[in-house]
């Protein structure tokens, strides 16, 4: 028992570790779940959004999400914002609701297909506004890639035409969204960046 005791707080230790300081195996398996997630929630979103409206939705999943969140949030030593640091959820708030919101009005209007195919325009507007504001540098590497993504956004989307003759707001609307959430990444990495870390006990 003490042998299985001392692993099991071993593994505890090891996993709280890996919440800390991940290792890069654990970075890329965290965001490819994020992305079958994300695929999960378009998929799953598309025939509910016949019977309930987007906003009402959106507003729904955030209801279900919020004490979740707040429970981790706690865990994680959170605070209530101080003085000036409430200057962030005002733009932080625009944007992410703007993501959140048109994430389901593109599904209801262009379908999960193509709502999640512009998905890739999110890195690329992120990586432009942090090299902007100077919090990342774009190396060739990460230059090749998003030309990568760009390009084959771009084919796939032409090349299926799944919505033939789309409206110029279906694509305004889309991209807004995508971009939406990339200045919401940015503003939380700068908040981050002015903000106090959490306790060193939390979690």
């Amino acid at each position: 028992m003490g042998e299985d005791g001392g692993d099991g707080i071993g593994c505890v230790a090891a996993a709280r570790r890996q919440y800390v300081t991940p290792s890069p195996v654990t970075s890329h398996s965290a965001l490819v779940l994020v992305q079958a997630l994300f695929a999960g929630m378009h998929i799953t979103a598309s025939p509910a959004l016949e019977y309930i409206p987007p906003v009402a939705f959106c507003a729904l999943r955030l209801i279900l999400a919020l004490p979740f969140l707040g429970y981790l949030a706690h865990r994680e030593g959170g605070r209530w914002f101080r003085g000036w640091e409430w200057f962030w959820p005002v733009p932080m708030g625009a944007a992410i609701g703007t993501a959140y919101v048109l994430i389901f009005v593109c599904n209801q209007r262009s379908g999960p297909n193509v709502t999640a195919m512009v998905q890739p325009a999110m890195p690329i507007c992120t990586t432009l506004l942090s090299a902007a504001l100077g919090l990342e540098k774009v190396s060739v590497g990460k230059a090749v890639g998003l030309a990568v993504a760009t390009v084959g956004t771009a084919t796939t989307l032409r090349v299926l035409e799944i919505e033939p003759g789309a409206s110029l707001l279906d694509a305004v609307l889309l991209l807004t969204q995508a971009n939406a959430y990339a200045v919401y990444v940015v503003l939380l990495t700068l908040a981050l960046k002015r903000l106090p870390p959490p306790p060193r006990g939390a979690l």
